[in-house]
């Protein structure tokens, strides 16, 4: 009867693993991708601030946007990538999220007064460099 009971009690155990295990990965699906490392968090979070500050226009798909337009698509970008996936690096983030249109294949462009229009993907770059060596 221990027996029973203790392979009973261990299925239990089991059957309640795999069910909260299901769920983080139907409800929480970033738990279950792995999410992003700390400091790559914390660099895109930087990298948002920036575009969000910097009063430039984005051109994404042949129209110019607001820096918070940008930010706000970003984000959404950002999201869907820890919902399926896992963000490794920020340069990972800019190269598939900030850098083209997932859509037409477009590169966004960046346009700050004072300054040429430039492709993001440099743009951001630069300011990631930048803050990495303030950190230090």
């Amino acid at each position: 009867m221990k027996t029973l009971n203790g392979a009973l009690q261990r299925r239990s155990i089991g059957t309640l693993d795999f069910t909260v295990s299901l769920w983080a990965h139907l409800c929480l699906p970033s738990a279950w991708a792995g999410g992003e490392p700390t400091v790559t968090t914390t660099e895109i979070n930087q990298l948002m601030h920036f575009i969000r500050a910097s009063g430039c226009e984005f051109k994404r798909n042949s129209t110019w946007h607001t820096p918070a337009q940008a930010v706000e698509l970003l984000q959404k970008k950002r999201d869907y990538m820890l919902m399926w996936g896992k963000i490794p690096n920020t340069e990972y983030f800019i190269d598939e999220a900030a850098t083209r249109s997932s859509t037409s294949g477009d590169a966004y462009h960046v346009r700050c007064q004072g300054t040429q229009q430039q492709e993001s993907r440099l743009w951001l770059s630069e300011e990631l460099t930048r803050f990495r060596k303030t950190k230090h």
